[in-house]
């Protein structure tokens, strides 16, 4: 559920809380661009993709993330270890509805940030009362 709600927020334009017709075409064409991204990158059909192939498809987005946020996504979204909760026991690839998951999050961070770096600089200044 807090996926869903992160892509209704993503693409509820009004800000009303929900997402009308024209903003529902928006976000399916965004799931449908995941899904031939993930497709592109998962070449060996396995229907999951490793830590290489989700850095690959990231960067496809243009998103450019270290090695240290991808190895965190893959911990936090592989297929087995979110059965075991032992990351230890995990394959280290994760399915198409995780690489959603993980889409989700980083547009999310990354719209976030963008709103803070006002002058597009890379960073940003942050204190417990701001």
């Amino acid at each position: 559920m807090d996926t869903v709600r992160l892509m209704i927020g993503m693409f509820d334009r009004d800000r009303n809380g929900t997402i009308g017709f024209d903003e529902f075409i928006g976000l399916w064409h965004y799931i449908d661009e995941w899904k031939q991204c993930f497709h592109t990158f998962d070449r060996d059909s396995s229907g999951a993709i490793d830590r290489g192939e989700l850095n690959q498809a990231l960067s496809a987005f243009g998103f450019r993330v270290s090695p240290q946020v991808v190895n965190s996504l893959v911990r936090k979204y592989d297929i087995q270890a979110g059965r075991t909760k032992l990351a230890s026991q995990g394959r280290g690839a994760i399915t198409f509805d995780n690489f959603i998951n993980a889409c989700v999050t980083i547009r999310s961070l990354t719209d976030s940030f963008r709103r803070l770096d006002t002058n597009q600089s890379g960073w940003v200044n942050l204190d417990y009362d701001s």
